[in-house]
């Protein structure tokens, strides 16, 4: 029998607030290290301060593997996360601090900002997900649980239908999984030309503005480390056309996603939503549908957070992703 949880998780208890883990640890170092480099046999206090990559179809996937200097092991449950758009692995540090002592974080900037390869036009959306999933075959991993936020999201519910033999479950943080119409912003970006013009003349400062107003009911909450580090990616003119590349493969029809929205009422795999009610990135139905389409899921909305919910308030989220991850790898 098939049975949805509905939490409405608007107020809560007083939150608790872990040491967070070092702003360091989340960015990528100069020399990248090939992934037969990493060894979950090595100390985490060496591997936490590498950063890797794997080249598939002729590009650099960026990835880095936290895991609990304390509490290392190879028998660990693992968490691959996927950031968001434009975005950056450092988006997940707040509520890492309530899963390292639970399980392995494989943290991969599938934008590859730090990469080289990418072919002309960027790579679609799928190529993207199948790119980051070679990551834990060639890490050695048989099971793994996957998360992400936004678009990270959606590419997770991707590789959940396509990788059912590894992806046990799913942590899910407002993703875009339904094709929707675009903002304007994206509309006018796509067109060639002036979306290259665009990006070219904007300033970094803008773009991340619209971050936290996108993500954030509240701006102030914005860590001002992680403000550094989206400040960083969006003044470098390549990572700017990256991410434009990225902009015009988002499917605008249900045509382009129809081989996955098809197959989701057939998931398998336990789900949780975190879902930020105040998103205006998202359509407003896409809460509502989630709970119809996807089979297993324990739905957790707020009601006074946006389209980043693990940023804008990490020590309410990370203990119900905890308790979720805890709760499934009793059952693996």
């Amino acid at each position: 029998m098939i049975e949805d949880t509905i939490f409405m998780a608007g107020i809560s208890a007083p939150a608790y607030k872990p040491q967070r883990e070092p702003m360091e640890l989340f960015e990528f170092s100069e020399t990248l290290l090939p992934v037969r480099m990493f060894s979950f046999g090595r100390p985490a206090e060496e591997t936490n301060v590498e950063s890797y990559y794997l080249v598939f179809d002729d590009r650099q996937i960026p990835f880095k593997v936290l895991r609990y200097a304390r509490n290392a092991s190879v028998a660990r449950p693992v968490l691959v996360l996927l950031h968001g758009m434009g975005l950056h692995i450092a988006s997940f540090r707040g509520i890492a601090a309530h899963l390292l002592p639970l399980c392995d974080l494989v943290l991969i900037d599938y934008n590859s900002f730090a990469g080289i390869g990418w072919p002309e036009g960027g790579p679609s959306i799928r190529m993207l997900m199948h790119a980051a999933m070679r990551i834990p075959k060639e890490l050695g991993l048989e099971h793994i649980f996957m998360g992400g936020a936004s678009l990270g999201g959606g590419m997770s519910v991707m590789a959940a239908l396509d990788y059912p033999q590894i992806v046990d479950a799913l942590v899910l943080l407002n993703p875009a999984v339904f094709p929707q119409e675009l903002p304007q912003i994206y509309k006018t970006l796509r067109v060639p030309i002036q979306g290259e013009m665009f990006m070219r003349i904007i300033p970094p400062e803008q773009l991340v503005g619209g971050v936290a107003s996108i993500g954030y009911v509240d701006q102030k909450k914005m860590d001002s480390q992680l403000v550094d580090i989206y400040m960083s990616n969006m003044s470098n003119i390549e990572n700017r056309f990256k991410l434009l590349d990225v902009i015009r493969q988002l499917p605008a029809h249900y045509g382009e996603s129809e081989r996955y929205l098809t197959r989701a009422h057939q998931l398998k795999q336990p789900v949780l939503v975190i879902w930020g009610s105040r998103d205006n990135l998202l359509d407003q139905s896409t809460g509502d549908r989630l709970v119809k389409t996807i089979p297993h899921i324990d739905f957790v909305k707020f009601s006074d957070l946006a389209h980043l919910p693990h940023e804008e308030d990490p020590d309410r989220i990370g203990p119900i992703v905890a308790r979720f991850i805890a709760r499934q790898s009793t059952h693996n």
